[in-house]
């Protein structure tokens, strides 16, 4: 089994409550920037809570995972675990950290620790987490420029406004 750790990080405008509310939102982030949407299902264990896998298409194949509890401090971070079933990937764990900046805005930090099976896991990695910084990076700063646009609008409208 191979590991391999991405350390991304983002310079952004916005501040951590400000990103928050879109980075906490996994699924609406993932759909928007083109990550196929999983389907869910909870199964419930006899000494109570549940199980939830997933399953999604992916590279040509159907990845099948058990996904662990999300954990969080708003609006500092967010990890989760995905133990995969069968595929290319053994296991993945992200943290995703915001932490202000000294311009007001944020430093966004995206870790991911992915355990590959053999030589096609440690191929499919390679290209699919190329294709993943991209694309990520496309939607952090798409969302960076529009809570910068909203703020814009917000303060014009307060400048206008009669007392």
């Amino acid at each position: 089994m191979n590991e391999t750790k991405y350390d991304w990080k983002w310079d952004l405008r916005a501040s951590p409550v400000a990103l928050w509310l879109h980075v906490r939102n996994t699924e609406r982030f993932n759909k928007a920037i083109g990550i196929p949407e999983p389907v869910f299902t909870d199964t419930p264990r006899e000494e109570g809570g549940s199980t939830r896998t997933a399953e999604t298409p992916q590279t040509g194949m159907t990845l099948r995972w058990k996904e662990h509890p999300y954990q969080w401090t708003a609006p500092s971070w967010m990890s989760v675990e995905r133990e995969y079933e069968r595929g290319p990937i053994s296991s993945l764990r992200t943290n995703v950290s915001l932490t202000p900046n000294e311009h007001g805005g944020t430093l966004l930090r995206y870790t991911v620790v992915v355990k590959t099976n053999g030589i096609v896991g440690r191929v499919v990695q390679n290209l699919e987490f190329s294709r993943l910084r991209g694309q990520m990076d496309r939607g952090f700063r798409r969302i960076d420029d529009k809570i910068a646009e909203s703020a814009q609008t917000a303060s014009w409208h307060l400048q206008l406004a009669p007392f």
